[in-house]
Formats: structure tokens, C-alpha cells, sequence
């Protein structure tokens, strides 16, 4: 069961990397270095170990780098202070499970630059505790934010899980021994996340599997309909199973799929395989028992390898 989310900050919970970029790159440009994205990703993202070798590297001393550290981090704030912050479904997400587990942020941030992100935001609310620059003894990709993270929980390991965006996050939260689930950005997508224990598309896909964790018997109810497939997720120690999430849906397969008398063999089969991808990934989930509804049964249920329509 999960107890408590430690949530990066910088491009999970809001959209805070693409001012770092410009206000690097701007600054940089100054002393003629171009920093491109991918260079950016690789050294900041990736690597954690900054840009400004590469302002050595064109002969600038270590007082003018100093200078244009300062001008960066001055530029950063001012974007912060005026541009949108805002990820989609970040909110909703927040007040949905606030209450229901522990939440914290665990960043890199400096903490005024922390602190003016969340001016904004009002996020600091749903949280019980956050990290920043200066409360841990190294910062990530060293497991330390999360190893301080993890004391000041009073948790086990496998009672939270990391949320991150980057790969040195998630080599900090595997060196901690925590479960990660990665949303990749648009700057951190070409990274390695195979180290991953999921890999989503968007915050909003949390809530259901952390819902799912936390349910003692879960039950997955597929509905093979007359054009779609949809798989939702229940406790099965309900009398009724309480919906937790609809967790996939496909629509418009293609021939009216009605009885099994009438079924051509590509519309079975387009349906069969919905139907076993959606077995997959609820098994995920923690799934370990489908049921079928309407117009469908499953048979083996067990395994989830078989699947039947019903007259």
C-alpha cells in the first residue's frame, strides 16, 4: 500500500525547466556559448553538473562566471514572477488525493527560488513537507533528498513512491531503494527511464494507481460493448465494487461487434487484443481477478488469458 508521494518539483508539478533553459542559454549567449536543448538536457537534467564549464572552456575567469551565475538566477526569478507556471491536471490531482496520503516535494530548487514558485502556485497547502537546496547534504542524482525524505515520512521505502521527470531523479530515488514513476517532458523525454517502475504520460494517470494500491481486492470489470472495450477498476469487497477509475476505454473498432453468431474474425480479434492489453496493464495495478459485464464474460478468468462474448 502507498502511504506517501515524494513529488519532484521542476517539470512535475509545475512547468518551471524551459525558464531555467532561457535564462541559461540567454546568459551563456553573452559570452558566445550556445546552449541548445539537448546540451541543456544532457548537463543539467541528466548529468547534474551544470553549464558554466562551458563559459570557462571560452576563456572567461572564475569571477565572470561567478557574474553570470547570478545574472542567470536573477533573470530565472523575474520569469517566475511573471510566467505561467501552470501543468495540466496538476491541481486536480493534488486536491483528489490531499488527505489521502502523505505528500511532499522533494527538490533541487534553491529555496527563494522555491519559495516564489509556490507563492504562485498555493500547492505548499496539500503538503505535509517539502526539501529544497540546503535541507539534504547532497542534491540528486545523489539519493540524499530522498534518504532525508524518507527519515522525516517515518515510512518504509515501500510504503512511498517518487514521482520524477528526469534521470538523475530517478537514479536518486533507485539509490534510495524507493519505487519511481517517471512523466517525461519535452526536454527529459530522449533520457534512459528504464530503471523506471512506470513510465507515464500525464500526473493525472497517479491518482487511479495509487487508489488501486491502497484497495485490499481489486477487481477488474471488462465490458466488451457492441463498438468498444472498456476495463474499470473496483473493490472487490464491496458488495458492489466501487469504481476506482475507468481505466482504459477504445471505441469504434471498426465491424458492430454484436453476438458471437455474428462476429467476423478481424472484429474478434481486434477486440480479443484490446481486451488482453487491458488485462496487462491492470495486472500492474496490483489486478488479480476480472469479471465481465453486459454483453461479456471471461473465461479463465484467473489469468486473464481467454476471453469469450457472450449471445
Amino acid at each position: 500500500m502507498i502511504k506517501a508521494i515524494f513529488w519532484d518539483n521542476d517539470g512535475i508539478l509545475v512547468d518551471t525547466e524551459r525558464y531555467y533553459y532561457q535564462a541559461t542559454k540567454e546568459v551563456l549567449a553573452t559570452v558566445e556559448v550556445d546552449l541548445t536543448e539537448e546540451l541543456f538536457a544532457e548537463l543539467l537534467l541528466k548529468q547534474a553538473k551544470g553549464a558554466w564549464h562551458l563559459a570557462s572552456e571560452k576563456g572567461c575567469t572564475e569571477e565572470k562566471v561567478k557574474e553570470l551565475h547570478q545574472q542567470r538566477n536573477e533573470n530565472y526569478l523575474s520569469m517566475l514572477k511573471t510566467g505561467s507556471l501552470e501543468i495540466p491536471n496538476v491541481r486536480q490531482v493534488l486536491e483528489e488525493l490531499h488527505g489521502t496520503v502523505q505528500m511532499s516535494i522533494v527538490t533541487s530548487s534553491l529555496q527563494e527560488t522555491f519559495a516564489t514558485i509556490h507563492e504562485r502556485t498555493g500547492f505548499l497547502e496539500y503538503m505535509d513537507f517539502f526539501l529544497a537546496k540546503g535541507d539534504y547534504s547532497k542534491s540528486k542524482p545523489d539519493p540524499s533528498p530522498y534518504l532525508t525524505a524518507l527519515t522525516k515520512s517515518g515510512l518504509k521505502p515501500e510504503e512511498c513512491v517518487v514521482i520524477e521527470d528526469s534521470q538523475r531523479g530517478l537514479i536518486a530515488a533507485k539509490a534510495a531503494g524507493l519505487a519511481c514513476w517517471v512523466i517525461p517532458t519535452e526536454l527529459t523525454k530522449g533520457q534512459d527511464f528504464s530503471q523506471a517502475d512506470k513510465v507515464l504520460t500525464s500526473i493525472a494517470e497517479v491518482p487511479p494507481l495509487i487508489h488501486a494500491s491502497r484497495a485490499k481486492n481489486l477487481l477488474g470489470i471488462l465490458d466488451l460493448g457492441s463498438n468498444s472495450v472498456m476495463l474499470t477498476v473496483g473493490d472487490a469487497n464491496k458488495n458492489e465494487p466501487r469504481q476506482i477509475a475507468e481505466f482504459f476505454r477504445v471505441t469504434k473498432l471498426g465491424d458492430k461487434v454484436t453476438h458471437t453468431n455474428h462476429l467476423n474474425e478481424a472484429a474478434v480479434e481486434r477486440t480479443l487484443q484490446a481486451a488482453q492489453n487491458f488485462i496487462t496493464a491492470a495486472k500492474d495495478m496490483g489486478v488479480k481477478r476480472f469479471v465481465g459485464t453486459a454483453t461479456s464474460a471471461v473465461r479463465d478468468a484467473d489469468n486473464g488469458t481467454n476471453f469469450l462474448l457472450n449471445k
